[in-house]
């Protein structure tokens, strides 16, 4: 039997054409836009080094794919509207195996959790989905952190499957329900994660850039953080939401938070 070749490689996912935010990926936060500050952070990654930004092959995207190049990471252009796919063919082409995914949104990635889970990965035996990214079996993380971590083999299995709009999209569909914290099909892959760290095991925070609300949070906590510590980190980021926003249920919606 040949063996597995070991091939790490981030993925992370972006498009200028969000439904609920256009643009978002060239928003500015501390004079740089967001994706800048997602790749910087991402490349601060220590178990990883392969990075490639997948994006949609069209105009719209073209300022993403020049930020990409400047930052000297790998780029793949693809479908704007099959996810699965775009994944899958950034991982064929730049031969990762396991894909480790990031959401261009998630404005305060965790170099040292996306480590974390990676090497939590690579000790699993059979196809399994791992995740620090959204809170799940009683983790604890903060929502938009980490990464998911899932098999070359499995995303090339549902590239050629017959998926419905929605799963084409929002790839974790496929892997696991998350509110319920139970894996889609268990005999496909298998789920597991790992605990929060208990200085920042807040699982009441929600660290993605979604609405213009929440872009207006985190373009003040920038402003006020990363001049005076360009690599701040979570912690920073959770004292600074406790002493800057009066919250309930903190980012659960509009309605919820004003700045004290």
């Amino acid at each position: 039997m040949e063996q597995k070749i070991y091939n790490p490689g981030i993925i992370i996912q972006a498009r200028m054409e969000s439904k609920r935010l256009p643009g978002k990926m060239m928003l500015k936060l501390a004079g740089k836009p967001l994706i800048y500050h997602i790749i910087q952070r991402v490349k601060k990654c220590k178990k990883v080094k392969l990075i490639v930004l997948a994006i949609p092959n069209n105009k719209k995207n073209r300022c993403l794919s020049m930020i990409a190049k400047k930052m000297k990471i790998k780029i793949y252009l693809g479908s704007s509207s099959n996810l699965v796919n775009r994944i899958f063919k950034a991982a064929k082409k730049f031969k990762i195996d396991p894909i480790i995914r990031i959401p261009g949104d998630n404005v305060i990635p965790e170099p040292r959790e996306i480590d974390k889970i990676a090497l939590h990965h690579k000790k699993q035996i059979k196809p399994s989905f791992c995740s620090n990214l959204i809170p799940f079996l009683n983790s604890h993380y903060p929502d938009g952190i980490g990464a998911e971590v899932f098999d070359f083999e499995s995303i090339k299995k549902l590239n050629y499957m017959k998926l419905n709009k929605k799963k084409k999209e929002h790839l974790h569909l496929n892997f696991i329900n998350y509110k319920k914290g139970l894996a889609v099909n268990s005999s496909f892959s298998s789920i597991s994660t790992i605990k929060c760290p208990k200085k920042f095991a807040r699982p009441d925070l929600v660290f993605d850039i979604n609405f213009e609300w929440q872009y207006l949070i985190f373009k003040k906590m920038y402003s006020q953080l990363y001049f005076k510590k360009k690599f701040f980190n979570i912690n920073d980021s959770i004292k600074w939401v406790d002493k800057n926003v009066f919250k309930k249920k903190y980012l659960i919606n509009e309605k919820n938070y004003y700045f004290n």
